[in-house]
């Protein structure tokens, strides 16, 4: 199982968070029980999607909520505690897990539904067929927010746009810990085995916007699109070309982005 670096985690939360479906969510919170919940949030990282949602079950009129963190990497759990310590009706614990090997082993006879967020789309099918299966068999809801689906728009356009979207999207599929990634297959396939398994699906486009002049995510992205586009050897006039053409628009101000993710709540049928 891949981790992420705690920096680039704290830098996408910005964009995260307004992308999240507001509608999508209140769905799932509609399905917990009404004062004590029991989560469980696989991939934790840092903690992002307490930060997300712990407000808005506050808001709800759930008033004691308890958090499972799920992680392969004890340094970011122990971060995700450590930000959330202190917070009133908020406990937050942590397990270290290799989510690759150790899924059976997680405690879903303890928790009332399940999250994740900007995981499934580093998953194979066959981790989200026997995810499915431990949800279907304790009736839990989940919430999947930010699953990446292959949509990245540039502002101004550019004739290479698409090879460089190509590539990307070519390389999300590969290996990330899990066997072959689902990539930008993820949305689509996730709510066919979770409709399969008699969950009624509620979906919602959570796209990150990315305006002129924030250059931090701008170049991180960049670099991470050319990286790739370099490894799938992309023909390297292409890669120059396009690489020299969006500095100079982000340079100027002048560059805009939209990824396009999804948002996903699926809530066992009676």
């Amino acid at each position: 199982m891949s981790t992420f670096d705690a920096e680039w985690l704290a830098l996408r939360e910005a964009y995260d968070l307004p992308a999240r479906s507001d509608e999508v969510e209140q769905a799932f919170i509609q399905a917990l029980p009404n004062d004590r919940v029991q989560l469980m949030d696989l991939a934790s990282g840092s903690g992002a999607t307490v930060t997300a949602l712990s407000h808005k079950l506050r808001q709800s009129g759930r008033q004691e909520q308890n958090w499972t963190l799920i992680d392969f990497d004890a340094g970011l759990l122990a971060r995700a505690v450590e930000k959330h310590a202190g917070k009133p009706d908020l406990s937050v614990s942590a397990r270290t897990v290799n989510l690759a090997t150790d899924l059976s082993a997680l405690p879903y006879q303890d928790i009332d539904a399940v999250t994740a967020s900007a995981f499934f789309d580093l998953v194979s099918q066959e981790f989200i067929v026997e995810l499915v299966g431990h949800l279907a068999r304790h009736r839990l809801p989940l919430l999947a927010s930010l699953t990446y689906d292959g949509r990245t728009e540039w502002t101004p356009h550019n004739g290479s746009d698409a090879t460089i979207l190509g590539a990307f999207n070519q390389h999300q599929t590969g290996n990330k810990g899990f066997g072959a990634a689902l990539g930008p297959n993820a949305p689509a396939i996730l709510a066919g085995e979770l409709e399969k398994a008699g969950y009624r699906v509620i979906r919602q486009t959570s796209d990150w916007v990315i305006p002129t002049g924030h250059l931090p995510m701008q170049t991180a992205l960049l670099e991470g699109w050319l990286q790739v586009a370099m490894e799938l050897e992309v023909d390297p006039r292409i890669r120059a070309n396009w690489d020299a053409d969006r500095r100079r628009q982000m340079a100027a101000n002048g560059l805009s982005m939209t990824v396009g993710h999804v948002d996903l709540c699926a809530i066992p049928e009676d």
